[in-house]
């Protein structure tokens, strides 16, 4: 979990935190709060590399929100024949990012810790 918290605050904090304290001109709205997300996310990310298990919350939504992209918003668009080249990267990485998330949390531990805890 270490190494996920690790490479998600690097790939995911280089380029938010880039435009984010030297943006090109003014914000597009919809761009500037998933830039402003990207950036709280891969700071808290820091977080995870010294706390995993207190910081699992964060990797349940990174796994959920990519999940979310492809089934919601990917597949339809690839389905349609309306994925274009960007989004078809944002599919492919959201896809195999989704992937690694699945692999590496510990669903027993979120099922017993959060799922099993909340029902009692």
């Amino acid at each position: 979990m270490r190494f996920l918290f690790l490479l998600t605050a690097t790939t995911l904090g280089y380029p938010a935190w880039s435009s984010l304290i030297s943006p090109t001109g003014p914000w597009d709205p919809t761009y500037g709060i998933a830039y402003a997300f990207w950036g709280a996310f891969s700071a808290l990310s820091i977080l995870g590399v010294f706390y995993p298990v207190k910081m699992l919350p964060l990797l349940l939504l990174q796994f959920t929100y990519k999940l979310i992209w492809v089934v919601a918003v990917g597949y339809p668009l690839w389905q349609a024949g309306l994925l274009d080249e960007t989004g078809q990267e944002l599919m492919k990485a959201s896809g195999i990012g989704a992937l690694i998330d699945l692999i590496i949390i510990p669903w027993v531990y979120v099922f017993k810790h959060h799922f099993k805890t909340a029902a009692s």
